[in-house]
């Protein structure tokens, strides 16, 4: 019996194995290295954060960087090269306070200037030189619910990924839009971009991109949280395509649906279950002539245990040339990717508050 056992074990694997290749048999995988040129370690003299997350903005020259603590519900900047870290702003509801900032837009045309967007307020608050000098109507009024934990600046607009409710909660991914363009003279909005075809329509459960700005091509690069293909508007004639549909091979195709209305669906055990069905996107980033998608797998530690740390966590990317998305190569990261600054992506090396590290790492290939 027991000799029985172990046959129908290897023989699942094998055919888990054959599945796993017939998915990816039609494409040629290729590998890049990534090297650590440098890091950072927040000072700890000043404020410090409690938690930082993904899609930090950086100003190339100064090599400031600005983001979102989460935890403290407080916007922050960064010096890349000293380790300076302060806190922006004050929680509250006045004139110069943040309740419950969400979403982050730098304009690195003007270094000095930050936008934020409060979620309990609806409001987006001006940042000049690293004080909030006025405050605008948000989203909320077009029925627009922001999403993802930064945004891009462009020609006067803030670029952020978004969910129409009533349409995305319909499962009407063919009228429903994922990009909304907000100007800053007028509030007024525009809803562009297409949903992928290759995401699941299981639920409406994650439906949101994360998305990159190539300024000089004026095109906005984005890919759906629980998927792989690489979308492309065109900022400047309304054209949207799809401009890469490689499939890392640590993707995994998602089997299980959320369900709302089932209790179940709620608990702890189902987090852990869901977590581990799922691959998500943790970041997209243009460095240089390259585009970079990362991924995040939940691994079996999270089941045991289901926090945030760096060992629960397996963190693989694609990188691609520009402005074709040519030539793909897969490579693997060592921590949580933050950002990018320059040539170099920012990743999460200790997430100890009392010796923050952040590496630099360069593609040698």
């Amino acid at each position: 019996m027991a000799q029985n056992k172990i046959k129908l074990t290897l023989l699942f694997g094998i055919f888990i194995s054959l599945l796993s290749c017939n998915e990816h048999e039609d494409q040629t995988v290729n590998h890049a290295d990534l090297v650590r040129t440098g890091g950072v370690i927040i000072d700890t003299d000043g404020d410090q954060p409690e938690n930082i997350m993904e899609g930090i903005q950086v100003s190339e020259e100064s090599g400031m960087a600005y983001g979102i603590d989460y935890r403290r519900q407080l916007p922050y900047k960064l010096s890349l090269k000293d380790g300076t870290f302060n806190f922006l702003s004050e929680s509250g509801r006045g004139p110069e306070e943040l309740s419950l900032p969400n979403q982050l837009f730098l304009d690195k045309e003007n270094e000095l200037r930050i936008f934020v967007y409060d979620g309990a307020q609806d409001k987006v608050a001006f940042f000049e030189s690293d004080e909030i000098t006025e405050k605008t109507e948000g989203f909320l009024e077009e029925n627009i619910w922001n999403r993802g934990t930064y945004g891009m600046y462009w020609n006067g607009h803030l670029i952020s990924s978004m969910k129409e409710p009533e349409r995305i909660n319909a499962l009407d991914f063919d009228n429903a839009r994922p990009i909304v363009l907000m100007s800053i003279d007028d509030q007024s909005f525009k809803r562009v971009g297409e949903f992928s075809p290759t995401l699941d329509n299981m639920d409406s459960s994650q439906k949101y991109p994360y998305v990159a700005l190539n300024q000089d091509e004026g095109h906005i690069y984005y890919v759906f949280r629980t998927d792989y293909t690489i979308l492309r508007y065109n900022l400047k004639d309304g054209s949207n395509s799809v401009a890469a549909d490689y499939r890392p091979e640590e993707m995994r195709k998602r089997t299980i649906p959320f369900d709302h209305d089932n209790a179940y669906h709620f608990t702890a055990q189902f987090s852990r279950e869901f977590n581990l069905d799922l691959t998500r996107v943790a970041g997209i980033e243009i460095i240089g002539d390259q585009l970079v998608v990362v991924w995040r797998n939940a691994n079996q530690s999270y089941y045991d245990n289901p926090v945030y740390t760096a060992e629960n966590y397996d963190n693989f990317g694609v990188v691609y040339n520009l402005p074709d998305l040519t030539n793909p190569r897969e490579f693997s990261l060592p921590g949580k990717l933050l950002g990018s600054w320059g040539d170099r992506l920012l990743v999460e090396e200790n997430e100890d508050v009392m010796e923050y590290t952040i590496g630099f790492y360069e593609f040698d290939n």
